[in-house]
């Protein structure tokens, strides 16, 4: 089902940021400036402010030390007045503090799209309830595969745990809500022979999913990330450096921003049908196109 494959690419490419530019490696470690950041964050997402859109983040906490960012946390909200009217609220929380074992990811997001909006928005990626009906009928199964299939280059080093927690239907037998659960980990043990332990990002992922046909949907991911992965490395750029050039208003670092600012507009656009695309379906957003690795 192209809604949830779209949610964990998504997922997967925000865990993977910004490796896809390089910036000088510096010796110094100055202080971020929390600041300054958000006012570069306005200035880029200004453009995308009227009276039928509203896209605003903000970042409430970042700190580095000598060869690593330590701590980094924000906010981004998106509201949308098109054929549905929706407001997404989604916040983030990473975290490698000296002592700790393995630097670690929180995620929560909460899409509002009230009257019916969430089923609209689904139809505007071609998804009608039939599909639905399909996905929902073995969403266990499904959602173990989907996963899978984003983690197969590991192999055997991969297993997923999928739980539907609880569903609900309308008169017509028609699927309306689910509750899912999600877990996924990477032994590094046991990866295939052409895989070093240096290349895999994500050690545990842990995640629940919500969806009401009728008002929305909730996501809540907590990921632990592989402290020996490559990024981590002293000689390597990472988002150390990125939030160092980005405060330097380093244009490469603005243009890495602008892109995700643009997709995420995009996004919610044709989810809430201010954007229609050239064959009706808003999931050519993402299909047919690669998403940048980003790595933390």
């Amino acid at each position: 089902m192209k809604s949830f494959q779209l949610f964990s690419i998504a997922l997967t490419g925000t865990l993977l940021s910004l490796n896809a530019w390089a910036a000088p490696r510096t010796t110094s470690s100055p202080a971020i400036n929390v600041k300054v950041i958000n006012q570069e964050l306005t200035q880029v997402l200004q453009q995308y402010n009227n009276k039928k859109s509203i896209l605003k983040g903000v970042l409430t906490a970042a700190s580095v030390d000598t060869t690593r960012a330590t701590s980094l946390g924000g906010y981004a909200v998106a509201v949308k007045d098109g054929q549905v009217k929706a407001k997404l609220i989604a916040s983030f929380d990473y975290s490698y503090l000296e002592g700790a074992t393995q630097p670690v990811l929180g995620f929560d997001a909460n899409l509002a799209a009230p009257n019916g909006g969430m089923k609209q928005i689904l139809v505007n990626f071609g998804i009608q309830q039939s599909k639905i009906n399909r996905f929902f009928t073995d969403s266990q199964t499904q959602l173990q595969q989907i996963t899978q299939s984003l983690l197969h280059q590991y192999g055997n080093a991969v297993t997923v745990k999928a739980l539907v927690d609880s569903v609900r239907k309308d008169k017509l037998n028609n699927y309306i809500a689910e509750n899912l659960s999600i877990r996924a980990s990477v032994d590094l043990t046991k990866l295939p022979a052409n895989i070093k332990p240096d290349q895999v990002i994500l050690t545990d992922v842990q995640a629940h999913f919500s969806i009401n046909l009728t008002n929305g949907a909730q996501l809540s991911a907590k990921v632990a990330l592989n402290p020996g992965y490559s990024d981590f490395k002293e000689n390597q750029n990472g988002l150390k450096e990125y939030l160092e050039e980005l405060q330097k208003n380093n244009p490469d670092a603005i243009n890495a921003l602008s892109n995700y600012a643009q997709m995420a507009n995009d996004f919610m656009n044709a989810a809430t049908g201010l954007q229609q695309q050239s064959n009706g379906s808003a999931a050519n957003l993402f299909y047919g196109t690669e998403l940048f690795p980003i790595g933390l």
